[in-house]
C-alpha cells in the first residue's frame, strides 16, 4: 500500500480541534474498488478506527467549540452515539501511538486528507501537543479536493455511504480518488 485516506470526526474546525475518531484506510493508486460495498466488506480491508476520549484532548490543549457540539447533538441519535456517546474510547495518546504503528515508516506512504488545512493539519497539530512526532512528512500530504476539482467532480457526485462515519467517510473519499483518477486518464 502506498496511500492512506485519512478522515477525521472533530469537536472543532480549528487547526488544533479536539479530535474524537480517527479512520483511515490503506490503499493503492490505480485500483477500483466496489461502490456498493457491505460492513463485512470494509472490515477486510486495512483499516484504523478509533474513538477517543474527549477528556485527553481537552488536557491535551485541543479545542472544543460550542457550536459544533451543538452541530453534533443535531445529527441523527446514530450518528451522535457513535461520535460521542460510544464508550469504546481511548486516550488522545494511545490513538496517536496506535496510527503511527499502523500508519508504518515506509517514507513514500502518502496520506491523504478531504482537504488542505483539514484532517492531515489537525492530526498533524494532535501530534505536535502530545510532544509526539507524527509518522509522516508534510511533502507526503495530499488534498482530495483539489483531485476531485481537476476532475470536475463533487461530493454529492459520490456514493452515500453512513454520514459522519470516519470509516465509511474514507471509503467514499477513496471512491472520489478512483473516480478523478479515471477521468484524469491516469492507468
Amino acid at each position: 500500500m502506498t496511500d492512506v485516506m485519512l478522515d477525521l470526526e472533530t469537536l472543532s474546525v480549528r487547526p488544533h480541534a479536539a479530535v474524537i475518531i480517527i479512520g483511515a484506510i490503506k490503499f493503492n493508486r490505480g485500483e477500483q474498488w466496489n461502490k456498493n460495498i457491505d460492513e463485512k466488506e470494509l472490515e477486510k480491508l486495512d483499516v484504523f478506527y478509533r474513538r477517543i476520549k474527549i477528556n485527553s484532548c481537552v488536557h491535551s490543549g485541543l479545542h472544543v467549540d460550542e457550536s459544533t457540539e451543538k452541530w453534533w447533538k443535531e445529527q441523527e441519535p446514530k450518528v451522535q452515539y457513535e461520535a460521542l456517546k460510544h464508550p469504546d474510547r481511548v486516550t488522545l495518546k494511545t490513538a496517536l501511538r496506535e496510527f503511527k504503528e499502523w500508519f508504518g515508516s515506509d517514507s513514500r506512504t502518502k496520506i491523504w486528507g478531504n482537504g488542505s488545512g483539514f484532517d492531515c493539519s489537525i492530526l498533524g497539530e494532535a501530534y505536535a501537543r502530545c510532544g509526539m512526532e507524527k509518522p509522516w512528512k508534510f511533502w507526503v500530504e495530499r488534498d482530495l479536493r483539489t483531485v476531485m476539482d481537476m476532475a470536475g467532480l463533487y461530493a454529492s457526485d459520490l456514493p452515500q455511504y453512513k454520514k459522519h462515519h470516519a470509516l465509511w467517510d474514507c471509503y467514499r473519499q477513496i471512491i472520489g480518488f478512483q473516480m478523478s483518477e479515471q477521468i484524469l486518464g491516469r492507468k
